[in-house]
C-alpha cells in the first residue's frame, strides 16, 4: 500500500490556492469551516468561504479592519467554542504589551469587549504573541514570547455579555 499524502484541492480557490495582497500573519477556522486569516500592512482579519472566495457577509465585502497600532503583528487568530467571535492576538515592537480585538460573526468589533472590541494587556516588555486556544470554559489563553528572551502565558476570561 502507497502511504497517504495530500494533493491540492482543487474545490478551493485556483487549483487549491488563493493569492493574497500582502503578508499572511495567522490563520484560523470557524464552525463553519470558514478560512480566517490576519494580514498586516494594514492589520485586517479577512474571511474566505469553503470555496476560497472571501465572504461578503463578513466585514467589507469580506475584510474587516483591525484598531491596532501601526507597528502591530497580528500573530494569532482564535476563535471563540460557542460563537463564531473571532479573537485578533497582536502585539507591536513599540507596545509593551498584548493586544487583543473581539469581531462578531460579522467582522463588526464586539462593543461591550474592552474599548468598543479593543483591549490592552501591559506587560513592561515588547512581547510577540505565539498562539491563541480558548479552552472548554470559554477562556482564551495566550502564549507570548518576550523581546529579550523568555516567555509567558496570559489567560483572559470574558466578563459580561
Amino acid at each position: 500500500d502507497a502511504p497517504a499524502h495530500y494533493a491540492a484541492d482543487g474545490a478551493f480557490g485556483t487549483q487549491g490556492v488563493v493569492a493574497l495582497p500582502s503578508n499572511a500573519t495567522a490563520l484560523s477556522l470557524d464552525v463553519a469551516s470558514n478560512v480566517l486569516l490576519a494580514r498586516d500592512s494594514p492589520d485586517v482579519v479577512m474571511r474566505f468561504l469553503p470555496q476560497g472566495a472571501l465572504d461578503p457577509a463578513f466585514g467589507q465585502n469580506g475584510i474587516a479592519p483591525l484598531p491596532f497600532e501601526p507597528t502591530a503583528l497580528v500573530a494569532s487568530l482564535a476563535v471563540g467554542p460557542t460563537s463564531n467571535d473571532t479573537f485578533a492576538v497582536a502585539a507591536g515592537s513599540l507596545s509593551s504589551g498584548i493586544e487583543l480585538a473581539r469581531l462578531d460573526a460579522s467582522g463588526a468589533p464586539v462593543s461591550t469587549f474592552g474599548l468598543g472590541g479593543f483591549a490592552f494587556t501591559s506587560t513592561d516588555v515588547d512581547v510577540l504573541p505565539q498562539r491563541a486556544i480558548f479552552d472548554s470554559a470559554g477562556r482564551l489563553w495566550v502564549a507570548v514570547r518576550a523581546d529579550q528572551g523568555g516567555a509567558f502565558i496570559a489567560r483572559y476570561r470574558i466578563v459580561g455579555p
